[in-house]
């Protein structure tokens, strides 16, 4: 954490259903969470799949920099948890689901 970055190595993974209506945001910038959003669920498979390829890339670069991984999704969201989970556990990176 350096000058005014108030997260403290932490990235936050969130569906973007999450973040309708702002409180989740407000809570982890609260908590000192950096955010990064996973693609709509409702893409077309082949542009989903190839969007959270790149927010995977994204994951491992954090996690390779020592930040620790959150995962924040809805409980409705299996798809998205298991495809994200599978793309994690192919990679070798921890993540805690909050």
């Amino acid at each position: 954490m350096t000058g005014d970055d108030l997260r403290s190595r932490r990235i936050a993974v969130v569906a973007d259903t999450a973040l309708q209506g702002g409180a989740l945001i407000l809570r982890l910038e609260a908590e000192g969470w950096g955010l990064l959003q996973l693609p709509p669920q409702d893409l077309p498979q082949p542009a989903f799949d190839a969007a959270l390829g790149l927010v995977l890339d994204q994951i491992e670069d954090y996690a390779r920099h020592g930040y620790s991984i959150g995962l924040f999704l809805p409980p409705e969201a299996p798809a998205l948890r298991a495809a994200l989970s599978d793309g994690l556990r192919e990679r070798g990176i921890a993540a805690d689901i909050m």
